[in-house]
C-alpha cells in the first residue's frame, strides 16, 4: 500500500523516484536544528528533477525527546530544492519560541534586515523574516508568501543554491510534493537583480551532502 501511494503521487512527475525508506538522508542532514536530535528517524523519501535544471527531495522526519518512558514525538516533513544557480539569502518562519525556531543561517556573514510585525505591520503577525538584500526581501516576502507561510506553518529559507522548508506534520506523498511546489513558487518571485547579486556570493552552499550537511 505504501509503495502504491508513492507511485500515485509521482505519476505526473517524470524522472522522480520514491521509497518508504530514506537511504543516505541521515548523513546529509544532521548538524543544525532540527536535524541534530539524538533520537531521530527519516523515512518516505521522494526525489527527482524539476524544470530548469533544479533537483528536489522531500521526506518525513520524526524526533523523540524527553524520557524513554514518556517521550515527546514530533513529526515533520522536509522539502529541499537545489537550484543550478545561487539564490539570494531570504528566510521566513512562524514565531513560536527561540528553542523551536531555526537560526537565520541564510544571512551568511552579512547583516540581514529583519522583517516582523513591529516594523512592517500586521501582515507579519506571527511571522519573522530575514533578507540580506532588503529589496529582494520585499519582493519575495510579499503578502501571498506570508499567507502561505502562515497557513502551512512553514519554516523556510533560501541559502546558497538551496531552498529548504519544514512543516511540523507528517504529510501524505501528494501533500509532501506540494511543499516542493511551494518553494518553487517562492523562488519565482526573486527579481532579476536578486539573481545577479546572488551570483556574486563567494562560496554559496551547494546543498546537503555528507561533507556539508544541512
Amino acid at each position: 500500500m505504501r509503495k502504491k501511494e508513492i507511485a500515485v503521487a509521482l505519476a505526473g512527475r517524470p524522472g522522480w523516484e520514491g521509497s518508504p525508506y530514506a537511504p543516505g538522508v541521515r548523513d546529509r542532514y544532521g548538524v543544525n536544528h532540527p536535524f541534530n536530535a539524538k533520537e531521530r528517524e527519516f523515512s518516505w523519501l521522494l526525489h527527482g528533477p524539476l524544470p530548469g535544471g533544479a533537483q528536489a527531495e522531500v521526506f518525513r522526519y520524526i524526533t523523540r525527546t524527553g524520557s524513554s518512558r514518556f517521550p515527546t514525538t514530533t513529526f515533520r516533513t522536509v522539502a529541499t530544492v537545489v537550484f543550478p544557480h545561487p539564490l539570494p539569502s531570504v528566510s521566513a518562519r512562524p514565531v513560536r519560541n527561540a528553542d523551536e525556531a531555526w537560526a537565520p543561517v541564510s544571512i551568511g556573514s552579512g547583516y540581514a534586515q529583519t522583517f516582523n510585525e513591529g516594523a512592517f505591520g500586521p501582515l507579519w503577525h506571527g511571522l519573522r523574516g530575514y533578507a540580506l538584500d532588503p529589496a529582494v526581501g520585499r519582493a519575495v516576502l510579499c503578502p501571498e508568501t506570508l499567507d502561505r507561510t502562515r497557513s502551512l506553518g512553514l519554516d523556510w529559507r533560501m541559502d546558497g543554491h538551496v531552498a529548504m522548508g519544514v512543516v511540523r506534520e507528517q504529510r501524505s506523498p501528494q501533500r509532501m510534493l506540494m511543499l516542493v511546489d511551494t518553494l518553487l513558487e517562492f523562488a519565482s518571485l526573486i527579481p532579476p537583480e536578486g539573481w545577479e547579486s546572488a551570483a556574486a556570493q563567494p562560496d554559496p552552499w551547494p546543498g546537503p551532502s555528507v561533507e556539508r550537511p544541512a
